[in-house]
């Protein structure tokens, strides 16, 4: 395996989608307060012009203490799915998102991964990009997307780039997986989840980095629905458990927790008392990670 920095074991990486597009430090600081240890690091997402994003990281990184900008989720790829603003939302983030050899170009030197959605990487020339400057990138991640046969569309694209000396490494996100089953129960989805994770993961862990995104948002169409404690109806904490078996044993070290927040929060960031809110949800997510064994 090609060797990049991670995180320490046990600890978490919190995507900047809560915060909207603007992505604004302030508001991080205030959802995330106190900032605390098991938290080691943000994934930002690659949108707006380059030098705003630049702007973004410096701001992170001069934070005292600094936050460590560890991955870019850059762009998803041309596809569509079954729900008209689905679809609307994947069209305006395709928009926004840095094109994907600026991304490249600008940012491989600055965080340990760069992250985009399968599809992205049937672009050839994003592929021949990739190729010709392998020695200069971090780990491209590539997460299995929204589409029906995107679990097996990730895997075969990470093995034929891997083949190609590319620093591929896989992301799972685990609300995509569970909607993979158009029909069935919270718990027979949720197994089928825990079922494809451990596949990859005795598959792929020797071979190269494997990370989990672990969406417990609002957005129902886009979060796995989480404890009960949190007063929604979801998976329960011996749930969790079974996933963090999984992960601890493939010692899997990139856990992301992305937390898309409702309609015009999710595009503007947390307004009026949103941002409380927040605060208090996410302490509770911490709480409820740390005794399923996610993070320490």
């Amino acid at each position: 395996m090609f060797m990049i920095q991670l995180p320490p074991l046990g600890k978490l990486i919190v995507s900047s989608d809560s915060l909207g597009a603007p992505q604004n430090l302030d508001t991080f600081r205030k959802v995330w307060e106190p900032l605390d240890q098991r938290i080691a690091g943000v994934e930002l997402l690659g949108i707006g012009s380059a030098s705003c994003l630049k702007d973004k990281i410096n701001d992170f990184k001069k934070e005292v203490p600094p936050v460590a900008v560890i991955g870019i989720h850059g762009r998803t790829g041309t596809i569509r799915t079954k729900r008209l603003e689905g679809n609307l939302v994947l069209l305006a983030a395709r928009i926004k998102f840095l094109e994907t050899k600026m991304l490249l170009q600008q940012f491989s030197s600055q965080v340990s991964y760069i992250l985009f959605h399968s599809p992205e990487l049937e672009n050839q020339q994003n592929v021949t990009y990739l190729l010709e400057h392998k020695e200069e990138l971090p780990c491209i991640m590539l997460e299995n997307h929204v589409l029906e046969e995107s679990w097996q569309h990730v895997q075969e694209t990470v093995a034929r780039l891997y083949d190609q000396g590319l620093p591929v490494g896989l992301m799972i996100d685990t609300a995509h997986l569970f909607f993979d089953l158009p029909r069935g129960s919270l718990q027979t989805r949720w197994n089928y989840v825990l079922q494809k994770t451990e596949e990859a993961c005795n598959h792929f862990s020797k071979k190269i980095p494997i990370g989990v995104h672990l969406p417990f948002g609002l957005n129902r169409h886009d979060s796995v629905p989480i404890d009960k404690e949190l007063g929604e109806n979801g998976i329960a904490l011996e749930d969790l458990l079974r996933l963090s078996e999984v992960l601890n044993e493939a010692n899997v070290r990139i856990r992301v927790l992305e937390n898309q927040q409702l309609r015009v929060d999710r595009v503007f960031g947390p307004r009026n008392g949103g941002v409380e809110k927040q605060r208090v949800r996410n302490a509770m997510i911490l709480d409820l990670f740390s005794r399923a064994k996610l993070i320490w």
